[in-house]
């Protein structure tokens, strides 16, 4: 039986392979992704390099270039097929790159071939021996002793970069983000009771420049040794003044935002700076001093600097893996530290890609003369708020008396200067070169730009405002280095905006993969043989304001063009005599809304004719005005500085003005707010890197938009275009005229035919500045006009005055009711005089959450057990009153209690508001929310119906 038995299954066997050999009809057939999986991972690549599965494959084979568009997941793979496949890979070197250990250029560009692991802490831990990412810590030694504790500063540089790069296989270009926002950020000192900002301490800003001997090595170490001992702690741990029990925030805040270049080989550099946490020195808000140290950890990846391993034991480490090829990137704080590094014109700095960076900080919170921030001081306030020493408060204590002397020191800088430009402003002015810095003990050089840009920046962009970008442009134009513009319709965003991990499609390229063609020719040699067509970018690629699409741009003209302005649209002005305005804003509920619609007390509106083709305009619009003042000069606020008490003369006057898209019909506009909408669709990574959602901004329907807007101080009429214009004030005499250019934001707007431009000339801005004294300015109409430039030609047009016909609280009301959030108090009335309840305002918020509020024992229970549950109230009294500081409080907890810098200092009645109310006041005035009445909050006073509505309405649409 034994024997029959294996004679039957040698039959069986033989049949069997018979039939495998024949092909049967049930043996399965290779498809062509079935050939790129073999393909991708007989070259090397691992499963966990595609952790989305099919399409993971798909995108990196096609990104290889290894299929085209004719590739059909689910097809039978031919053998020719599978051959071709097999051979382009072999002809771009994917099996040797990875088996070497290598970056892989395909068509010039990256490739994500390199494993990814993420630098958080799993359950068990994290270890460099388990990562295929390596990541550690160094200190670089600097030039100053900036905190005066007998040693050079040392800056902590977190490094991570490709496993093969530290094992030494290849060596790797970086991408450094210089951010003092990343090691953490602080409360301000309001925990531990901390006000620097009284009398005068006697700080000496030439002790920011001491420089004691180096410190000599006791060791050497190198890149593995050192990571080995890493820790995750280093670089991911719980940020306490940024974290809330329901919203823990995590540092390093940008610790994926590379993961992009990292799967391609790129190493990640990222430096919080002096006086961050782990690092040693003073946080000094952009000062020269901060500059040179970011300028040093380039030094250190060149190989012309030390750095160590910790703080402490003086073991010296060298960038062993560095090729020498550095670029610098970064948005807001860290766009700016890429242009003021690049102004010292520090060897091995290859190119940088500043997003809404900061060329000047003068022009950051002042324009022409005037501080654009209600507190004419914000340095100190900043760099406070980035000082993360004080987070471990054993080193916070090692220093904090010599820095709190410090901010004392340029508080009182800043508030002496009230607007105006001088040293403090000088040194942190990266296009000014060494001018204005006379005073300080400073050795930096700057204004040495010998690097090409990429400068990107949002045109509704209204925190860094759009002259900056202006501002590098010049610079580097002028030092004759190849510079680009990528100008978006966003605000102050990336397009791949890596908090969100979202990306926005730049025509049909992601914005990483325009980098990675960028950085592929600056930092690794790729070239135009090679298929890298970064040398050929477009000048200027700009999304356009009416639908969105991309178009480019063959030139930007330079500020030094404004003189005489080739190409330009002139308008001029028909009306005659003179208009007076004043900053009295009582019954304007919202200014956008009040200036752009008419002429009011505050303001003077001169419109054009309907134009009668599509008109462009691009860069800075300049707007010439012959004005006086009347000063009122007998009822000062404290925060508004007097230049001379001999003369009384006002300092600190504003006149603004705007240019304004208006139409008859509402029409398509991108607002000044973060508003993303997703597509549904990916933009991939790869290597296992989380991909990034495709989206496109939101748009708004509107009547208007306002083009670009411009300040100035009446006490500054020579102030020009360049931020060191802004230093010399005059006496300001009552009735006596001066001629101003105010200078607008630059920008690249079309404006449709059949709208019309309009001109605003208005008294200050509210959320930008405030008064508790009135003043007024008069216009000379005749010499109104504005030169406006265009892509080409030279044309003319006239505009005339709007009237006045502004109800202040019509436009509030018909807002809350067409948006349900209000009623009248009978058919066809409003009784905007009548008071509000707590339960009123409790319901309208909850209906603005998108609650049903109907169907409760009292009209107002669904509001109110919302409220309650929300913390937006403790549903207290709800028949009583509200105040206005109840009123604020409420919306305030709605918004989530937001950090804010608001100062009350210009209200005559800011003690008045209750202690539970401050925080809630301050964040209101700083958003424009309440601008309050001839200098005064009125938190006790009850809100009117009218009030109510015209601060929900500025709460709603506080972005637009």
């Amino acid at each position: 039986m034994k024997k029959r038995a294996a004679s039957i299954a040698l039959v069986l066997s033989m049949i069997l392979s018979f039939t495998c050999q024949a092909g049967a009809v049930d043996a399965k057939t290779e498809t062509q992704l079935d050939a790129v999986k073999s393909i991708l991972e007989d070259a090397g690549m691992q499963e966990k390099q595609f952790p989305n599965g099919d399409s993971d494959y798909i995108q990196m084979a096609k990104s290889l270039t290894i299929i085209g568009d004719n590739f059909k997941a689910d097809a039978e793979c031919t053998a020719d097929e599978k051959a071709a496949m097999q051979s382009k890979a072999t002809q771009i070197g994917l099996k040797n790159a990875i088996e070497n250990g290598e970056p892989l250029f395909v068509s010039g560009v990256a490739q994500p071939i390199f494993p990814y692991t993420s630098g958080v802490p799993t359950k068990d831990g994290y270890s460099n021996d388990k990562s295929d990412i390596i990541r550690y810590s160094v200190y670089v030694e600097t030039n100053y002793d900036t905190d005066g504790d007998g040693k050079l500063d040392l800056v902590k540089a977190l490094v991570q970069l490709p496993r093969a790069a530290a094992e030494g296989k290849y060596k790797a270009a970086a991408i450094y983000d210089a951010r003092p926002y990343i090691t953490g950020c602080t409360d301000n000192g309001e925990a531990r009771g901390i006000d620097y900002t009284k009398g005068d301490q006697g700080y000496n800003l030439n002790n920011l420049y001491v420089q004691p001997a180096a410190r000599e090595p006791q060791g050497t170490a190198n890149t593995m040794d050192t990571a080995k001992k890493a820790k995750a702690e280093e670089w991911y741990y719980l940020s306490p003044y940024e974290s809330s029990p329901k919203d823990p925030f995590y540092d390093y805040e940008d610790l994926d935002w590379y993961d992009y270049f990292l799967v391609r080989g790129y190493a990640a550099i990222e430096v919080g700076g002096l006086g961050t946490r782990g690092s040693e020195g003073l946080e000094t808000c952009g000062a020269d001093v901060e500059t040179d140290a970011f300028k040093c950890v380039i030094e250190w990846l060149t190989g012309d600097r030390a750095a160590y391993t910790d703080r402490t034991s003086n073991i010296a480490i060298k960038a062993d893996w560095s090729n020498g090829n550095v670029a610098m990137t970064g948005r807001s704080y860290g766009g700016t530290t890429d242009f003021a590094v690049a102004s010292t014109g520090v060897k091995g700095l290859k190119t940088i890609v500043p997003v809404a960076g900061i060329a000047s900080w003068y022009d950051y919170t002042n324009s022409q003369g005037i501080s654009t921030h209600t507190n004419p001081a914000y340095s100190d306030d900043l760099g406070f708020y980035c000082a993360g020493r004080y987070i471990d408060e054993n080193d916070w204590n090692s220093m904090k008396d010599v820095y709190q002397k410090y901010l004392n020191r340029i508080y009182n800088d800043q508030m002496t200067l009230n607007g105006d430009y001088g040293t403090h402003w000088a040194t942190r002015d990266y296009t000014a070169g060494n001018e204005g810095k006379a005073g300080t003990a400073s050795t930096s050089k700057y204004n040495n730009f010998n690097c090409p840009a990429l400068i990107v920046h949002g045109l509704n962009d209204d925190n860094v405002r759009t002259k900056q970008f202006q501002l590098m442009y010049d610079a580097f134009k002028n030092a004759k280095q190849n510079v680009k513009l990528l100008l978006h319709q966003g605000e102050h965003i990336t397009p791949d905006y890596d908090d969100h991990k979202t990306s926005l499609m730049i025509g049909n390229k992601t914005y990483s993969s325009i980098l990675n063609e960028w950085y592929s020719h600056y930092l690794y040699g790729q070239n135009t043989n090679d298929g890298n067509n970064a040398e050929a970018m477009a000048a200027v690629t700009v999304q356009n304001n009416t639908d969105g699409s991309w178009s480019t741009l063959d030139s930007w003209p330079t500020s030094d063009s404004l003189a005489d302005v080739n190409n330009k649209l002139t308008l001029t002005n028909t009306a005659t005599g003179t208009t007076t305005i004043n900053s009295n804003m009582n019954g304007i509920s919202n200014w956008r809304d009040a200036f752009t619609s008419s002429s009011t007390s505050a303001s003077a509106m001169y419109a054009t004719e309907p134009v009668a083709n599509d008109t462009v305009i691009k860069g800075t619009v300049q707007v010439k005005i012959s004005a006086a003042p009347i000063q009122h000069p007998d009822q000062q606020a404290s925060a508004i500085a007097v230049q001379s008490e001999s003369t009384g003369s006002r300092d600190a006057l504003m006149m603004s003005a705007m240019l304004v898209d208006v139409a008859d019909d509402e029409f398509t506009t991108y607002p000044m707010s973060r508003t993303e909408v997703k597509t549904g669709k990916m933009n991939w990574v790869g290597s296992g890197a989380q991909d990034y959602e495709i989206i496109n901004f939101k748009t708004v329907q509107s009547k208007y938009k306002i083009i670009a807007r411009g300040w100035i101080d009446l006490a500054n009429p020579s102030a020009g275009f360049d931020s060191a214009s802004a230093a010399n004030k005059i006496s300001l005499e009552d009735g006596v005229y001066h001629d101003y250019t105010v200078y607008l934001q630059p920008n690249y707007y079309t404006v449709k035919a059949g709208h019309k431009l309009a001109l605003v000339v208005y008294t200050y801005e509210p959320g930008q500045a405030s008064y508790s004294e009135n003043y007024g300015i008069t216009i000379d109409n005749h010499s109104l006009s504005a030169v406006i430039p265009v892509p080409e030609g030279t044309s003319a047009a006239t505009m005339s005055a709007i009237g006045k016909k502004y109800n202040w609280y019509a436009d509030a009301v018909k807002y809350v009711t067409d948006k349900g959030l209000m009623s009248g108090t009978s058919a066809d009335k409003f009784a905007p005089s009548a008071t509000t309840t707590r339960a009123m305002l409790m319901t309208v918020l909850a209906r603005y959450a998108g609650e049903d509020t109907t169907g409760g024992a009292t009209w107002y229970e669904k509001g109110m057990e919302w409220a309650k549950a929300k913390g937006v109230s403790d549903g207290t009294n709800p028949n009583a009153n509200i105040t206005r500081e109840q009123l604020v409080t409420m919306m305030y907890r709605y918004a989530g209690s937001p950090a804010t810098n608001g100062s009350l200092d210009n209200f005559s009645d800011a003690a008045s508001v209750s202690s539970y109310a401050a925080n809630a006041m301050q964040w209101a005035v700083a958003n424009g929310i309440v601008n309050g009445s001839n200098g005064k909050l009125n938190p006790q006073n009850n809100a009117t119906r009218a009030e109510v509505a015209a601060i929900l309405m500025r709460f709603c649409e506080m972005g637009k």
